[in-house]
């Protein structure tokens, strides 16, 4: 029997204070991507290239109908919510359940063409403060930029760094 390669088989948001949101057409999670700055030493031949911290995050979203909730996240609390992202996947024949938890705001919306009979095309963007992804409710990835925490598992990153420096 040939393996199957992994497929999610259902998106759903839920809003903090707010409730269940939708059914998710689409999903882009946060990508976790490094800030560089080019260095050079005393001695060096050539630059190379030193992590300074992490480029700001962002995750879209595309519900499968217009929720009112949503403008109500934007408009009136204008600030943090929390955003919850499940995920049912199905892995080499093995369920897995994926959660993103999110906390951030809501910092655009484009607003797709309105037609009858077609999907309600509206792509919201989520400013990340701090999110944790989950697999099986075991914390994989955690960043908190404003406590200044990258962990992976069990291990927080930023710590370990300055442990290596000396701080």
């Amino acid at each position: 029997m040939g393996k199957k390669p992994e497929a999610y088989l259902g998106l759903t948001l839920t809003l903090d204070g707010i409730g269940y949101a939708g059914e998710l057409v689409q999903f882009s999670p946060p990508e976790l991507k490094e800030k560089v700055e080019k260095y050079r030493g005393g001695n060096m031949v050539g630059e190379v290239d030193i992590m300074v911290g992490i480029e700001p995050m962002t995750a879209s979203f595309k519900l499968s109908r217009h929720d009112i909730n949503i403008n109500v996240v934007q408009a009136v609390l204008g600030r943090h919510a929390v955003f919850i992202f499940r995920a049912a996947t199905d892995s080499f024949g093995q369920r897995r359940s994926v959660k993103w938890l999110i906390d951030g705001r809501i910092n655009g919306s484009a607003y797709g063409d309105v037609k009858p009979g077609v999907i309600v095309d509206n792509t919201h963007t989520v400013s990340i403060y701090r999110y944790v992804k989950m697999i099986d409710d075991v914390p994989v990835e955690m960043v908190d930029f404003e406590k200044g925490e990258l962990s992976f598992n069990s291990t927080n990153v930023v710590e370990s760094v300055l442990d290596l420096i000396g701080l």
